[in-house]
Formats: C-alpha cells, sequence, structure tokens
C-alpha cells in the first residue's frame, strides 16, 4: 500500500508531513481489508466486497475540502490543514518503584520547584502534574511551596490532570479498587482546586485493555484503549454509573 514501500508510486503532490497523505494511507488500507477472498477471485463473496471497498473510497467525493472538514471525502485530496500543537511540560512521577517513598516525595518537591521556575523565567510556560497522591505528599513536606504552586494554577499555567489516586496497573485491582481511585482523587482535587479542576482523564494509567472504552457518562471522560488490534470483548467489571 501507499507508505509502505518509500520512493514507489508516491504522488508528487503529497508530502511526508501532510496529513491528507497519512489520512489516505487509512483510507486504502480500510478499503483493501474489506475485500474478502476467502471464497477466491472470482465468488460472489469477493464482487459483493469489492463494491463495498470502492463504495467507501468513493464516498461523498463531491463535496469539497474544507479545512475543518475532517470527513472521509477530503482524505482523498491534498490539504492544508494545519493542526494546533501545544507542547507542555508535564510530570508523571512512579512513587513507589524502584526507589523508597522517602526518595518520591524528595523528587516531587524538586519537580515542582522546577515547574514554578521555569514559569518564573518564561511567562507562557505551561506545566501539568498527576496523582493527587504527590500533590498530597506535597502539602505536608512543603507547604510554602505547596501554596506557591496552588496559585499558579488559579492563573491556569499549573494544571493538575489525572483523576486517579494513584495511576494503577488496570490489570490486577478489582473494579471496586478503580472506583475507589478515582472517588478519592476526584474528592480531593476538587477540595483543593474547587474552582480549576474538572472532569479528566488518567494520561498514564497502565493497561486500558481490562477497563472500558468509555467509562458510561461518568465524570472520568474517555479513557481509551491503546490497543488497536485487540478488542476486549468481555470485562471483569460491569460499570454502572451511580446518580447522586
Amino acid at each position: 500500500m501507499l507508505g509502505e514501500f518509500p520512493g514507489r508510486n508516491r504522488p508528487s503532490s503529497f508530502q511526508e508531513s501532510d496529513l491528507a497523505r497519512h489520512a489516505l494511507i487509512e483510507h486504502l488500507n480500510a478499503a483493501y481489508n474489506t475485500l474478502d477472498l476467502r471464497e477466491g477471485w472470482g465468488s460472489q463473496r469477493f464482487a459483493d466486497s469489492a463494491r463495498a471497498a470502492l463504495a467507501l473510497l468513493t464516498k461523498d467525493e463531491g463535496r469539497k475540502t474544507k479545512a475543518e472538514d475532517h470527513s472521509d471525502a477530503s482524505v482523498l485530496r491534498p490539504s492544508s490543514f494545519v493542526p494546533t500543537i501545544v507542547a507542555t511540560g508535564h510530570a508523571h512521577l512512579d512513587v513507589g518503584w524502584l526507589w523508597p517513598v522517602w526518595r518520591t516525595r524528595q523528587k516531587v518537591a524538586h519537580t515542582v520547584a522546577t515547574a514554578l521556575h521555569l514559569m518564573e523565567r518564561y511567562p507562557d510556560y505551561h506545566f501539568s502534574m498527576s496523582q493527587p497522591q504527590v500533590y498530597h505528599f506535597l502539602k505536608h513536606d512543603a507547604p510554602d511551596l505547596y501554596a506557591r504552586m496552588k496559585a499558579r494554577v488559579a492563573e491556569g499555567r499549573f494544571e493538575p490532570v489525572g483523576m486517579m489516586w494513584l495511576e494503577t496497573d488496570c490489570n490486577i485491582p478489582s473494579g471496586e479498587s478503580l472506583v475507589r481511585q478515582l472517588a478519592h482523587g476526584a474528592r480531593f482535587f476538587a477540595q483543593e482546586f474547587p474552582d480549576q479542576y474538572g472532569p479528566n482523564s488518567d494520561p498514564t494509567a497502565c493497561r486500558f485493555d481490562r477497563c472500558p472504552g468509555r467509562l458510561g457518562e461518568s465524570s472520568m471522560g474517555w479513557m481509551g484503549r491503546w490497543s488497536d488490534t485487540a478488542d476486549v470483548v468481555m470485562l471483569a467489571v460491569f460499570w454502572v454509573r451511580v446518580l447522586s
């Protein structure tokens, strides 16, 4: 397929960095994967699948390409659409992995102090940090530093992210454990940052294959699977939203 063999059959109108080129590759692969050869090239099954593949490629082809149009039609044409990319600092701290917890608490203070120093030097600098547990450490270990951090949170430049009290493996814990992580984490952030903190996703929880692709209509927001091949049909946990 296009893109798998560099230098071969590559349209000159598409740059390597053009989003339309990458979208076109995905579009062609989707059409190719629609073809059904289980009964051979001359079978009715293949003919039907070929018509479906052609319909996929020509779907809405008469529509005009617009910068805000991300439909299937736009992927067949070069695009001038340029995405907005936001680069921001982020800290994910392993609380108790290959080092003692006291070292983690020390690193939390160092990390926040460094981020605040960079904010003083660069007015446009933003930073995010996950895990309510590390905020709890900082609040008790360095209250003055914690107060300075809260001032930056109020400005919108230091952003608390992630609702789990501690970013977790999602295979081993029980469903109740995961829910408690979310409940305790959300409660802490809501109490500490009531005007700034809202529904958020967990940026680095491990192995989402055992979690639902969407936690119903919970305040967790979207939490996707990282695997594009293994679709988990049966889940060990049944998620129910409790309305208050």
